[in-house]
């Protein structure tokens, strides 16, 4: 054999061993770097799938790593090992690649892990960490200490001998994200046998100990410049999961024994988090655990959920969420999943399963959105409260339904609390600038136990709830959007609302409702500008009182599919709560309604309205009705009221309950066009009215409803209850209301107004205590039969003038047009003059005049 070939020969086993040393190690491809001169970290290969890192600089309780590069790859495992004495373990990487995590990262110990790449930092579908102390992934470009020093992946050194414990993290532009990758979460819930059980089962198959980045109790925290979750799921048993999105600037740490806490308020900017297809963060256990996430704009969709369900004694921590930009509730994306109601529904969620209180959902946003099944909820299982939902929003909070006609599509977007149990429901407080329910969002408080529903406290600048849907093709109950609190054995939770304006419109609604014999909890409407109440819901085949735009506070007989669907009484037994309502203005039209109500056997609840101006026009209805208990009282204070077109302020009672009392005081009472004030029962007695007012206009006190403007106090087969007028005798004051006679239709406003017929002479009278009023018919003393339209141009400065000979009220501008009327002058004669003073009006027809 050949020199050259026996040398050859001689080399290879050589070789062999190299290459598989090589090998081993590179499957994990770590690379020290040469930052810490003769205390260089090293990597001892335990064998083909196990890597162990020692060496490194210690100061104090820490020990110090630096690496070129830093990747574990799918199947293998890097431990870090852990010197006695030894509490943090910090390891940079100082290479410009990203680092990808796709097995297993450890320590030996008990020692947090601090572990920083700014690059940034992959852990793909199979990663796990093996840490017993606290971990925090970071691509911070420096941790900074107390002493001033740094330990830098940018700029390495040497840690000094003096440094000591850590207390931030320096954010630059030089920072990347953190992806993390998995299968999506194995959530699910505990019944799914039907409809009912899966909307009433607490979410079981937590994910601990099923995959993905498990903490261990302590600190898991991922903190970068922009975060990515898909199918991730990331689980810390009792534990803090910590998602910081950051473009620029310092986060201070507070390092403690069990935790790591981190603060913000020297972030400069934010960056994105996003979290879809099935990724979870869960920090269930005895108790639950903390959640925090911020950052820009933070997006969940695909069933993607914030969770945690406390099912030890001790109180949950909470889930806090902040953007500083927007944050989505997306919900489900795929078409097949809404109609499957045992998928699990995305979004926030906390859940109590024992006697420890729920975490509460604390959110900051400048908008927030859910839609597509996004959901915020806390329920409660237990015999503690179930956690708080509070939210705080800059500009915009919006929550919309879904149009899906599928009696399987049962869930919608939604923020609710829900009770199951004898523990108290946890309270709902949102506060912002413009809140709205769209196409069936809801935002509710269920009690459906023993235990009482938690309160509603709302604070917004402008509130809007609009739309519904069918919950089935060939059905007449529609989806409404609704703030509601609703109770069956128990005491109902309160809806409290405060705001500039108030409009519900296409069956919005706000309810307070009891199907059982629990008590429905009271309402508290605080709007400083105007409540607007309009319209039947889109889509109503006819006029059905459920699907119109309506506060209300009841006691309702739920529709037959969900009396079988959640077990209920036929026949509700509790009373209704009480509704008060301040504000300036309200406009109830199209069938809009406030009312309290009970359709089963307990009293109606109270009504009492404090307001300037009160509108009702084309059907719309103020009423307290009760089938067989005690109709309810209605008490108004208002500047003026005006009912038009077949409106009715009405107290009722169908049974052997007596009608509710009605109490109005007003200085101006208007009634045209069928339009009523009633107090009537069946068997019981008749409820009283009582008006106090200056001038009484149109309305007419009756015995028996008719086709004019009744004020009528009867009882079909009881006692007919007294109806009492005070009204002051030859008054020579103008009346001004606060809005012409229809604010929303001038068609009509002008035809209220312009009623007469020229060349005979019209009066309206006034009408004094002797209640002898005038009916609608008695409003001109010539019949109308007005041939001309006349044109009503843009306002000038108007010169009012009394009622002329012909009967037909002018009032004049200097250039001769002629205005509308919104002022009412009674004259020393008991006549009344209708004036105008300046305002913009469009041009609008005045065609034959009707009442």
């Amino acid at each position: 054999m050949s020199k050259i070939l026996r040398k050859i020969l001689s080399i290879i086993p050589i070789a062999i061993v190299s290459l598989s040393t090589n090998y081993s190690v590179a499957k994990s491809q770590i690379v020290p770097d040469q930052t810490l001169g003769m205390e260089s970290s090293q990597i001892n290969s335990v064998d083909e799938l196990r890597n162990h890192i020692e060496g490194g600089v210690i100061r104090g309780n820490n020990l110090f790593h630096s690496f070129q590069e830093f990747n574990v790859e799918q199947g293998t495992s890097v431990n870090f090992s852990n010197p006695e004495n030894i509490v943090n373990i910090f390891s940079r990487v100082t290479g410009k690649d990203i680092s990808d995590i796709s097995g297993t990262l450890g320590v030996d110990g008990a020692a947090n892990l601090f572990f920083i790449n700014p690059n940034g930092i992959i852990f793909g579908e199979n990663a796990s960490v093996d840490i017993n102390g606290s971990f925090l992934a970071t691509t911070a470009e420096s941790i900074e200490f107390n002493n001033g020093e740094s330990f830098s992946a940018i700029t390495p050194e040497q840690p000094s001998i003096s440094i000591n414990f850590p207390v931030g993290l320096n954010i630059s532009t030089n920072s990347s994200r953190i992806t993390i990758r998995g299968n999506g979460h194995s959530l699910f819930l505990a019944d799914t046998s039907d409809l009912a059980s899966a909307v009433t089962s607490p979410i079981i198959g937590s994910q601990q100990n099923l995959g993905g980045i498990t903490g261990s109790g302590r600190t898991l925290a991922f903190i970068s410049s922009g975060i990515n979750l898909t199918g991730a799921t990331i689980s810390n048993f009792s534990g803090k999961i910590e998602l910081g999105s950051i473009k620029l600037g310092e986060i201070k740490i507070n390092l403690s024994s069990d935790r790591i806490d981190f603060d913000y308020l020297q972030a400069l900017d934010f960056e994105n988090i996003v979290l879809n297809e099935r990724s979870l963060i869960d920090v269930s256990g005895d108790p639950a655990g903390i959640i925090n996430v911020i950052g820009k704009d933070i997006i969940l969709s695909e069933n993607s959920l914030v969770f945690s369900s406390n099912s030890g004694q001790e109180p949950a921590g909470n889930i806090n969420i902040s953007a500083s930009r927007d944050l989505l509730l997306n919900g489900i994306t795929k078409s097949d999943s809404f109609l499957n109601f045992s998928i699990i529904k995305p979004g926030v969620i906390s859940q109590s399963l024992s006697s420890g209180k729920g975490s509460d959902i604390n959110i900051n946003a400048r908008n927030l959105s859910l839609k597509n099944f996004g959901l915020i909820s806390s329920s409660n299982y237990g015999s503690a409260s179930g956690g708080n939902i509070n939210i705080s929003v800059e500009d915009s909070l919006t929550v919309i339904g879904i149009p899906v006609i599928n009696t399987n599509a049962f869930a919608i977007s939604s923020i609710s609390s829900v009770t199951l149990s004898s523990g108290f429901g946890g309270d709902i407080s949102i506060r912002g600038g413009n809140f709205s329910l769209e196409d069936g969002g809801l935002l509710i408080s269920q009690s459906l136990s023993f235990g009482s529903g938690g309160n509603i406290n709302i604070n917004f600048d402008n509130v809007e709830i609009v739309g519904s849907f069918p919950l089935a093709a060939s059905i007449e109950t529609y989806l409404k959007s609704t703030i509601a609190t609703t109770t069956i054995f128990s005491k109902g939770g309160e809806i409290n609302i405060n705001s500039s304006t108030l409009n519900l419109k296409d069956g919005g609604r706000i309810s307070s409702t009891t199907s059982g014999i629990g008590e429905a909890g009271n309402t508290l409407i605080n709007v400083n500008e105007s409540i607007e109440i309009k319209g039947i819901a889109i889509g109503s085949l006819q006029k059905n009182e459920r699907n119109v735009s309506q506060i209300v506070a009841s006691s309702e007989i739920t529709d037959p599919s969900l009396i079988e669907l959640f077990g209920l009484p036929p026949i509700p037994e509790g009373r209704s709560g009480n509704l008060s309502i301040y504000a300036k203005n309200i406009f109830l039209s199209d069938g809009g309604k406030i009312s309290v109500e009970n359709q089963g056997i307990g009293d109606a609840g109270n009504l009492e309205i404090n307001i300037d101006s009160l509108f009702l026009d084309r059907g719309g209805k103020i009423s307290a009705s009760t089938i067989s208990g005690e109709g309810g009282n209605i008490n108004i204070n208002a500047e003026d009221i005006q009912l038009l077109n077949e409106s009715e302020i009405t107290s009722s009672a169908d049974g052997d309950g007596d009608g509710g009392n009605i109490t109005i005081n007003s200085d101006v009472i208007l009634g045209v066009k069928n339009s009523d004030i009633t107090a009537n029962a069946v068997d019981g007695r008749g409820g009283n009215i009582n008006v106090d007012t200056i001038y009484l206009l149109g309305l007419q006190e009756r015995s028996q409803p008719t086709p004019f403007n009744d004020i009528t106090a009867s009882s079909q087969f009881g006692i007919t209850g007294n109806i009492e007028i005070r009204s002051p005798e030859n008054l020579t004051e103008e009346v001004a209301f606060n809005r012409p006679l229809d604010f929303n239709n001038q068609q009509n406003l002008i035809e209220q107004i312009c009623a007469g017929r020229k060349g005979k002479f019209g009066k309206i009278t006034n009408v004094g205590s002797s209640a002898n009023q005038i009916s609608p018919d008695d409003f001109f003393d010539s019949p109308a039969t007005t041939n001309e339209n006349e044109s009503l141009p843009n306002s000038a400065p108007a010169i009012p003038v009394k009622l002329e000979d012909d009967g037909f009220q002018d009032f004049i501008t200097p250039d001769n047009q002629i205005l509308e009327a919104n002022v009412l002058k009674v004259n020393p004669n008991n006549t009344i003059s209708l004036l105008s003073e300046p305002r913009l009006s469009s041009p609008v027809s005045c065609p034959t005049a009707k009442f």
